[in-house]
C-alpha cells in the first residue's frame, strides 16, 4: 500500500479536513509519520488475489468479492454483510438481513446487464463490493481501497512530498477509476464516503440511505440515491399521525446522521401539522444496557401513547427490548403504538414472538418496492454448493437460516427461499435501481460519444475517434445522470434524479399483525401507500379495515379494534376553548360564555359574535349566536293597560268637572277660588292625563317629544298654578295690617305669573331637546356581571343628567314652596281662603313624587316613562280630589249662597268675595259702604275684584296673637288683651 493511500485512510477515519492533513503531509512531524506508519502496516496486510474473488483480511476475515478482469466497467459496492461487536469497532457477526441479500442483488443486476442487448450492448461491467461493518470508519476505509485498487494513486510517487500534493489536489488525471461506487446502506456511513468520493469527483448512489444531511448538493455533490429521503418519510409520518388524530406523541431516534436527521425533519413538519411532542430523547448506538433502560423508564412515565422510533433495526432491537422488560414488569399496563421508521420496519428480530406483546400493530413506513420475481429465480437457485462468486459470505449466510432447519438444509440443498423465516428484502429492487442508473448514464455517454468511427478503450476509459478524444469521468457521468437519465423502476415507479440527487419516490405502509400460527414475514401486512407525487389530500392511501392496532392495556392478549387516543387533554367540545397549560397539546377546556362562542374545539380563545348578537348558551358553552331578544313596551301591558284606563277616567273627572263650573260660573265658591287660576289647574291636569296616550307604543320621534314635553309642563303647571294662588293669599294675610293692599294680586298677574313658572320650566325642556334629541334609541339592558343575553330596548333617548337634575329640582322648589306657604296659612279662615286645601295637596304631592322617584329609577329603560306617569296621574287626581271635590260638594250640596257650610269654613262667616284689607288705625271711622249698582248678564260676568259683595259681621282670629277680631260693616275694634277688634273694609 502506498503513502497516500494510508495517508487519505486516517483523513477520512479521524475525520480531519483533507487538505489539512495535506499540509501536515507536507511539513510533517515525527509523530504523525509515526501513525501513517502504524495504518500503512495494518492496510498492507490485505491478501488480494486475481485468481480468487474473495478479498479477506490476514485472519481470514472475508471482507468482500471483486471481478475487475476483462471488464469495460467496475461498479464499486458498499453493503452491510456484518454488524460491529458490541462496545468495539471491530467487525462481528454476519447479519442475517441487509448486507448478503443486497450484494447478490447488484451481482444479479450486473449479471442481467451484461447479458442484455438494449443496454451496454458488447461491454462488460465489473464489481469490487466490500463488506462495510456498518462502521463509518470500515466502510470510508474500505470505500478508499475500491479507490487505490482501481488505480487512482497509481501514478503518485511516495519520494516526492510536492509530487504529492499536486497529484492529490487535482493537477493529475486518474485513469481506470471505478465508473461509480454504490452504498452504503445506513446515512452515516454513506455521509462519511461521500465525503472521501467527492475529493476524487467519484459518483455514489445509495440504495437505502436516507438522511436529509445527504440532500445537501454543495457538500455531497457527488451523492445520489434511488431511495427517498427522510424529509418524504418524517412527511408521510406526520400525514399517517393526522390521519389518526394523534396529536400528542413521543419521538426516540439515534444520535447518528440517520437519526438526527430524521428527528430535525420530523420536528419542522410535526410544528406545521400543531403535533405536539412529550418526549423527545435521543440515544447513542453505543450507549450501555443501563442508558437504554433509563430511556424505557422515561417513555413508560410519559403520557403520549403514540412513539415513533427513528432508527436502525439494532439500535430499536436494543430500546424495545427494555421496554418488553419493564411492560412485563408491570403486567402491559401501559402499551404503545408504535411507529417504526423505514430503518426497522420490517426487522423480523423485533418482530419476534419475544417483543410480539410490545410491538404488536406497529406501523412502518418502507420505500415502495415490489417483490422481484427475477431476483426471487436467481436466488432460488444459490446454494453453498453453487455461489462460487461468493461462496465464503453466502454460506455463513446461509448457515443462519438453516440453524432450526431439518437435515436437508444442513446438507445445503434446500434454497433459502424456501426456508420459512426467509422473505424478500424490501431494498432489493433499489439496489437494483442504482446498479440500472449507473448503467443508464454509462450508455447516455456511449451513444454520444463512442458512436461511429469512436470506440471504447476500456484501458484508458476513453472514447478514442479520429478527431478528439473524450474521457468518462465522474463529473461527465454525473451530469447524465442528473439530466439524461430516467427510467422505470423495478417497482414500476419512474426514477427521475433531481437536481441535488434525491428522488420523489412513494412509500409502504406495513402493520405488524398479531396473528396466530403465522410466520413472521407473514404477519407484515401492507395497509396502504404514500405517494408525495400526488395532491395532499389523497397521497396517503389506507385501508383501515386491515390495520391492527395491538392489544388493549393488560396482560391479556386483547386486540384493539380501535385506534387508541394519545392526547395530553382530551378534546374540548363546541363551545369551549383550549386554555394553553404546556405547548399546544395540554390545555383545560374553558367555556365560551357571555357573548363568546366556540364552533370548532381546536381554537385556543373564544370568538366574539357581531353586536347585536349573544352567545346561544351563554352560561354553559355557547356554539353560535343569536340575535339579542327584543323587549319594548307592548300596547296590551297590564301596566300601560292600567295607566291608560285610569287617565282616560281621570279625563272623564276633569270634563264633568270643567262643565260644572263652567255651568256654576257665578257661584260664590267659583268666583271666590278665582276662576283663571282654576282653568290652569285643569289644564295643567288634563296634560298630565294626557302623558299616558304618548307612552304608548310604538316608540317614534313625535312620541318621544311630546313625552318629554308633556310631563314637565304638566308639572309646572299645576304646580306653579298652586304655588302662585297661595302665594298671593300668604301676601294679603301675612301683610302687617297697617300697609297698603299688596300689588300684583289681580287675576291676570296671577295667569302672568303662573305662565312665567310654566315657561321656565318650558325653556329648561326646549334646552334639552337641543343638547339630546328626542328620538328613539336602542339600548341593551342586562344585570351587572350577567353571563345571559342582555336585552335590547327601544325607548326614547334619556335627558341629559345634568338637565333632567335641574328640572327635577325646579318642580320640587314650586311644591316645596306650596308646602311652606300652605303652612304659614293654614290657621286663617278657611272661608276666605284655600290654604289648608293647598297645604294638603301639597304634602300629598311630596309622599306621592317621594315614592315614586325611586321607582323609576330602578325602572328598565323601557318602563321608566311609564313608571313616571303613575306619579304625574295621582298628583293630578290628588288636586281633582283635595282642591276641587270640595267646591263641587258645596255647589250641589250647599245651595246657600250667603252662607257656607260649617264643615268647609268657619261659622258665623259670610263671604263670598273680598276686594282687599285695608288698613285702619285705631278709633278711625271707614266711609260708609256704597252698594255698588251692577246688571247681571246671561253668562257670567268678567270676575273682578272691585265687584266683591258686602262684608257683614266679619269675625276672625289671627294667628299671631289668638286676638279674636270682630267687625260690623268695616268697623274693626282692636282689644291688646283679648278685645274685640271692629274692621271696616270697604
Amino acid at each position: 500500500m502506498t503513502f497516500v493511500h494510508s495517508f487519505l485512510i486516517i483523513s477520512v477515519g479521524m475525520r480531519v479536513p483533507f487538505e489539512l492533513l495535506l499540509r501536515g503531509c507536507c511539513y510533517g512531524s515525527l509523530l504523525f509519520h509515526i501513525l501513517i506508519a502504524q495504518v500503512i502496516l495494518q492496510a498492507e496486510g490485505s491478501n488480494y488475489s486475481d485468481e480468487s474473488e474473495a478479498i479477506t483480511t490476514p485472519d481470514g476475515r472475508v471482507r468482500g468479492i471483486k471481478n475487475i478482469t476483462g471488464a469495460d466497467f467496475i461498479f464499486g459496492g458498499l453493503f452491510p454483510v456484518r454488524s460491529l461487536e458490541s462496545g468495539s469497532i471491530q467487525c462481528g457477526e454476519l447479519r442475517k438481513e441487509r448486507g448478503i441479500e443486497r450484494m447478490e442483488a447488484m451481482l444479479y443486476a450486473i449479471d442481467d446487464i451484461n447479458n442484455r442487448t438494449d443496454i451496454l450492448n458488447g461491454y462488460t461491467i465489473g464489481y469490487d463490493l466490500r463488506d462495510t461493518c456498518s462502521s463509518q470508519t470500515v466502510g470510508v476505509e474500505e470505500a478508499l481501497d475500491i479507490l487505490v485498487r482501481g488505480g487512482v494513486l497509481r501514478d503518485i510517487e511516495e519520494s516526492s512530498i510536492t509530487e504529492c500534493i499536486d497529484k492529490v489536489s487535482g493537477n493529475s488525471t486518474y485513469n481506470k477509476l471505478p465508473a461509480g461506487v454504490l452504498g452504503a446502506a445506513s446515512s452515516g456511513v454513506s455521509a462519511q464516503v461521500a465525503s472521501l468520493l467527492r475529493l476524487f469527483k467519484m459518483t455514489q448512489i445509495s440504495y437505502s440511505s436516507s438522511s436529509t444531511e445527504l440532500s445537501d448538493a454543495e457538500k455531497y455533490n457527488f451523492f445520489l440515491r434511488t431511495f427517498p429521503a427522510d424529509d418524504l418519510q418524517t412527511l408521510a409520518i406526520v400525514d399517517l399521525l393526522e390521519n389518526f388524530e394523534w396529536k400528542f406523541v413521543s419521538i426516540i431516534y439515534s444520535l447518528n446522521a440517520y437519526g438526527e436527521a430524521g428527528h430535525r425533519e420530523f420536528l419542522i413538519h410535526a410544528k406545521n401539522r400543531n403535533v405536539c411532542i412529550d418526549l423527545d430523547s435521543g440515544i447513542l448506538e453505543s450507549s450501555g444496557t443501563d442508558n437504554y433502560k433509563q430511556l424505557a423508564e422515561n417513555l413508560l412515565k410519559s403520557k403520549a401513547k403514540v412513539v415513533i422510533l427513528f432508527c436502525l433495526d439494532f439500535f430499536a432491537n436494543r430500546f424495545i427490548e427494555q421496554v418488553n422488560l419493564l411492560q412485563k414488569e408491570t403486567n402491559f399496563t401501559t402499551r404503545f403504538m408504535w411507529i417504526a421508521s423505514d430503518g426497522w420496519a420490517r426487522s423480523t428480530s423485533i418482530a419476534s414472538s419475544e417483543y410480539e406483546d410490545t410491538v404488536a400493530g406497529y406501523i412502518g413506513f418502507l420505500p415502495y418496492t415490489l417483490h422481484h420475481s427475477g431476483f426471487e429465480k436467481y436466488f432460488s437457485g444459490l446454494l453453498p454448493s453453487t455461489n462460487i462468486r461468493n461462496k465464503h459470505l453466502f454460506t455463513s449466510f446461509y448457515d443462519l437460516f438453516c440453524k432450526n432447519v431439518n437435515d436437508s438444509c444442513n446438507n445445503s440443498r434446500l434454497p433459502v427461499t424456501e426456508m420459512k423465516s426467509y422473505r424478500q428484502g424490501s431494498f432489493i429492487p433499489l439496489v437494483i435501481d442504482a446498479v440500472n442508473a449507473l448503467a443508464s448514464a454509462i450508455q447516455r455517454f456511449l451513444d454520444d460519444h463512442c458512436s461511429g468511427t469512436r470506440k471504447w478503450n476500456r484501458e484508458s476509459q476513453v472514447c478514442i475517434g479520429n478527431d478528439s478524444n473524450v474521457t468518462l469521468t465522474s463529473e461527465l457521468l454525473l451530469r447524465y445522470l442528473l439530466d439524461n437519465v430516467t427510467f422505470i423502476s423495478a417497482s414500476g415507479y419512474i426514477v427521475d434524479f433531481l437536481a441535488n440527487g434525491d428522488i420523489r419516490a412513494p412509500y409502504r405502509i406495513i402493520n405488524f399483525n398479531a396473528t396466530e400460527n403465522t410466520s413472521i414475514t407473514q404477519k407484515f401486512v401492507q395497509i396502504g401507500t404514500w405517494n408525495p407525487t400526488l395532491s395532499n389530500d389523497i397521497r396517503l392511501n389506507l385501508s383501515r379495515s386491515m390495520i391492527q392496532f395491538g392489544f388493549e392495556d393488560g396482560p391479556e392478549r386483547i386486540l384493539r379494534k380501535e385506534p387508541l387516543e394519545s392526547t395530553c387533554s382530551k378534546t374540548c367540545e363546541n363551545g369551549f376553548h383550549r386554555h394553553l397549560e404546556s405547548g399546544l397539546c395540554c390545555w383545560e377546556c374553558i367555556k365560551c360564555v357571555g357573548q363568546t362562542y366556540s364552533d370548532d374545539p381546536n381554537i385556543t380563545s373564544c370568538k366574539k359574535c357581531s353586536e347585536g348578537e349573544w352567545g346561544n348558551n351563554p352560561t354553559e358553552g355557547s356554539t353560535g349566536c343569536e340575535a339579542l331578544p327584543l323587549r319594548e313596551l307592548t300596547p296590551d301591558n297590564l301596566v300601560l293597560i292600567v295607566a291608560t284606563i285610569l287617565s282616560f277616567l281621570s279625563l272623564l273627572a276633569v270634563l264633568i268637572i270643567a262643565i260644572i263650573l263652567m255651568v256654576h260660573c257665578k257661584h260664590p265658591v267659583v268666583k271666590s277660588s278665582g276662576r283663571e287660576q282654576l282653568t290652569l289647574l285643569l289644564i295643567g291636569i288634563t296634560l298630565s292625563f294626557m302623558f299616558a296616550f304618548v307612552i304608548i307604543p310604538p316608540v317614534s320621534i313625535p312620541s318621544c317629544f311630546f313625552q318629554r314635553l308633556i310631563i314637565w309642563t304638566s308639572t309646572s303647571l299645576v304646580f306653579g298654578a298652586l304655588l302662585v294662588k297661595i302665594v298671593r293669599v300668604a301676601r294679603i294675610f301675612l301683610r302687617d295690617v297697617t300697609t297698603a293692599r299688596p300689588k300684583y294680586t289681580e287675576p291676570h298677574y296671577q295667569v302672568l305669573f303662573t305662565l312665567v313658572l310654566v315657561g321656565i320650566q318650558l325653556l329648561i325642556t326646549l334646552i334639552s331637546f337641543v343638547i339630546h334629541s328626542p328620538t328613539p334609541v336602542e339600548e341593551l339592558q342586562s344585570s351587572e356581571g350577567s353571563l345571559l343575553a342582555p336585552t335590547r330596548v327601544i325607548t326614547c333617548s334619556t335627558i341629559n343628567t345634568a338637565i333632567f337634575i335641574v328640572q327635577i329640582v325646579y318642580d320640587a322648589v314650586l311644591i316645596l314652596l306650596c308646602t311652606y306657604f300652605g303652612w304659614k296659612t293654614r290657621n286663617f279662615p278657611e272661608n276666605f281662603n284655600e290654604a289648608k286645601y293647598v297645604l294638603f295637596t301639597s304634602l300629598a304631592l311630596i309622599l306621592i313624587w317621594l315614592g315614586f322617584i325611586p321607582s323609576y329609577i330602578l325602572s328598565p329603560s323601557e318602563y321608566k316613562f311609564v313608571a313616571l306617569s303613575f306619579p304625574v296621574i295621582l298628583s293630578s287626581i290628588t288636586v281633582l280630589v283635595i282642591f276641587f271635590i270640595p267646591k263641587i260638594y258645596f255647589i250641589y250640596f250647599r245651595k246657600d249662597s250667603g252662607s257656607q257650610p260649617k264643615s268647609l269654613f268657619t261659622s258665623g262667616m259670610d263671604i263670598t268675595n273680598f276686594k282687599y284689607l285695608g288698613a285702619a288705625s285705631s278709633g278711625s271711622t271707614p266711609p260708609p259702604k256704597q252698594k255698588p249698582e251692577r246688571k247681571e248678564s246671561a253668562t257670567c260676568p268678567e270676575f273682578h275684584d272691585e265687584e266683591a259683595p258686602s262684608v257683614k259681621n266679619v269675625t276672625f282670629t289671627t294667628a299671631s296673637n289668638s286676638e279674636k277680631i270682630k267687625g260690623d260693616m268695616w268697623n274693626v275694634a282692636l282689644n291688646d288683651q283679648h278685645k274685640e277688634k271692629e274692621v271696616h273694609t270697604e
